[in-house]
């Protein structure tokens, strides 16, 4: 089962149709133990998908459309010990390409085309690189504190996906034409002394 919080006020909810009233959350959810590793590529979704498995089982309690037994159909997860600061661990998938290939591309699929761009060699795009990056690295993070970790990853997700597949992002030149990545953005250096002032200022402390 899951590490679900219960919920205030859940409990108090009158069903209908005279079936019985189930049990506070905190009560017909039993605490389960921690994620320590994935099965398959996309796995570490199943501790998010056990949370909302486990509402929806309270849901159709209270509706009397409860399936006997639905809980007992997932199976147990392995216990895993507490991070404490200055642990040391590994990470589930080895870089970010790995994470790319074997989980991003699976678990976020789209229907490419119109608006929604990729490019199969996202690696040779620097943007879509450090965002990538940035969202392998909150995973890692993210697995190891199943009880908030998931919301966090999730919610980059949602930010830097809509980034990475627009019209405008860093695949925009890779449509029909294929591996197309845009060139550096124009700059161009400053004249001497142009930055003396600011350094100075710094150094001051004015």
């Amino acid at each position: 089962m899951s590490d679900l919080e219960p919920l205030d006020g859940l409990g108090d909810v009158e069903p209908a149709g005279g079936v019985d009233e189930p049990a506070p959350l905190g009560e017909a959810v039993e605490a389960g133990p921690v994620v320590s590793s994935l099965s398959e590529a996309g796995g570490w979704l199943f501790h998010l998908q056990t949370q909302v498995d486990d509402l929806d089982e309270l849901v159709n309690a209270a509706l009397g459309n409860a399936r006997p037994g639905a809980a007992a159909e997932r199976p147990a997860l392995p216990a895993q010990p507490p991070v404490k600061p200055g642990d040391e661990w590994e990470t589930y998938y080895r870089d970010v390409e790995e994470f790319v290939n074997e989980f991003f591309v699976l678990a976020f699929a789209r229907t490419l085309g119109g608006n929604a761009l990729w490019c199969d060699r996202w690696w040779d795009h620097p943007e879509a690189v450090l965002r990538l990056e940035g969202l392998w690295r909150t995973f890692e993070t993210s697995r190891r504190q199943p009880e908030n970790g998931g919301p966090i990853f999730l919610a980059l997700v949602d930010h830097h996906l809509p980034i990475l597949l627009s019209a405008a992002g860093p695949f925009s030149a890779c449509g029909g034409s294929g591996h197309n990545p845009p060139p550096p953005l124009p700059s161009v250096l400053a004249p001497a002394g142009h930055w003396a002032p600011m350094a100075t200022s710094a150094g001051t402390g004015s």
